[in-house]
């Protein structure tokens, strides 16, 4: 009998440390494959991510049409997504002209898309990558944000600014002028230096809100996003209960034996 009271007071422990500290995770580079604008990861019912690719000038205009870099192939494509640890792993914006094996050619999340045939990396348009955000997530969820910058070659770190907007939604894509600067300068270093990665917060709102993450640097690629929030899941419901009512048989087992 002292064994199963013992059972659940730690069933009862765990479902409140469990319920305090429920965490999401959506990750972004789980296959090597090219994906659709719009690709969405949904690892809880409702609570979706869905990334998008667009275009800018420097200045912050969004391009309908994005740049053919001079090549008659349209710069930018949907997305590439990669799980190549010598790659970088994540996704990231998609350019049909510098597809290879791994995509280790990609630049992902750039600032550097030249207008003109020849060198990718001087170029005045920006490749950033823009998060819609579920209004099922709950308000209050501290969002984390993993960036992976990749393919080891040798550059020094880069970083990247972030914005948000909450009152929007992605449809054919908004600039990241008209957002909200929630982070700047966040430092991702280049895997085979120490502490390869970086990684930002921000928290949820509980309405449909666009994340816009603009690098200025290229290959740089978004690998996962974890969600920490304290409001318990209902599947932990029915634990915290059963903790609970094991408690009170407890306390009332222990008081008839002092009465008795």
């Amino acid at each position: 009998m002292k064994y199963l009271k013992y059972a659940f007071a730690l069933l009862a422990v765990l479902a409140l440390v469990t319920a305090a500290n429920a965490t999401t995770v959506w990750n972004f580079g789980t296959t090597t494959s090219t994906e659709s604008n719009g690709f969405t990861v949904t690892p809880v019912a409702g609570e979706s991510i869905s990334a998008y690719a667009f275009q800018t000038t420097a200045g912050g205009t969004l391009l309908s049409t994005p740049t053919n870099n001079g090549f008659g192939t349209p710069t930018l494509s949907g997305l590439f997504e990669v799980d190549v640890n010598g790659e970088g792993d994540g996704i990231g914006p998609y350019n049909p002209t510098e597809t290879q094996s791994n995509f280790q050619n990609q630049d992902g999340i750039t600032d550097t898309v030249s207008n003109v045939g020849g060198s990718f990396h001087n170029g005045p348009y920006n490749n950033f990558l823009e998060l819609q955000l579920s209004a099922n997530i709950p308000a209050g969820t501290v969002l984390t944000f993993v960036l992976s910058h990749g393919n080891g070659d040798g550059s020094a770190p880069a970083s990247v600014n972030v914005y948000t907007d909450n009152n929007a939604t992605v449809g054919s894509g908004i600039s990241y002028t008209g957002m909200t600067l929630a982070d700047s300068n966040v430092n991702v270093n280049t895997i085979g230096q120490p502490n390869p990665g970086g990684s930002f917060t921000i928290t949820a709102t509980g309405k449909n809100e666009v994340v816009a993450i603009v690098a200025d640097c290229h290959y740089l690629l978004l690998d996962s996003i974890t969600g920490t929030s304290s409001v318990p899941e209902p599947r932990f419901y029915g634990l915290l209960l059963a903790g609970l009512l094991g408690l009170v048989g407890i306390f009332v087992h222990n008081r008839k034996r002092v009465t008795e």
